[in-house]
């Protein structure tokens, strides 16, 4: 079973650690689940992965219009897509050469359906502010 968090961040610079922010998220069969943003405009989240193993493509879709696709990370490296910061990193380094998408992610207002391939064989989580016009 995949470890999977979210949190509404009281501001961007939460610490990921700080486990008393985090809501639980269960996740589907086909490697989907809900997360719900209660501002009114969309909010950039930041995406956290550590795959336990290898894993050649990651395609992770309804964060975006389409779909993102990584490449290329290996089992216990650390990927953040940074939609907040606009960087993409592996272990600290620059990651951008392995991501495919034209936008970074970001929460729509309400109820998010995402869906991530091999979810169940990662560490997961995801963090967000929410943003109210």
């Amino acid at each position: 079973m995949a470890e999977i968090i979210a949190t509404p961040a009281t501001n961007v610079g939460t610490n990921i650690n700080d486990e008393s922010n985090y809501f639980p998220i269960v996740i589907g069969s086909d490697g989907s689940f809900t997360i719900t943003n209660s501002g009114t405009a969309a909010a950039a989240c930041r995406i956290t992965i550590v795959p336990r193993f290898d894993i050649m493509q990651l395609e992770i879709e309804g964060l975006t219009q389409e779909k993102i696709t990584m490449t290329r990370i290996m089992g216990g490296q650390l990927l953040i897509i940074d939609g907040i910061n606009r960087t993409v990193t592996l272990d600290g380094e620059n990651a951008f050469e392995n991501y495919d998408a034209w936008e970074l992610p970001r929460l729509q207002p309400g109820v998010n359906t995402i869906k991530i391939t091999n979810a169940d064989t990662m560490a997961l989580s995801i963090e967000y502010q929410p943003r109210y016009i």
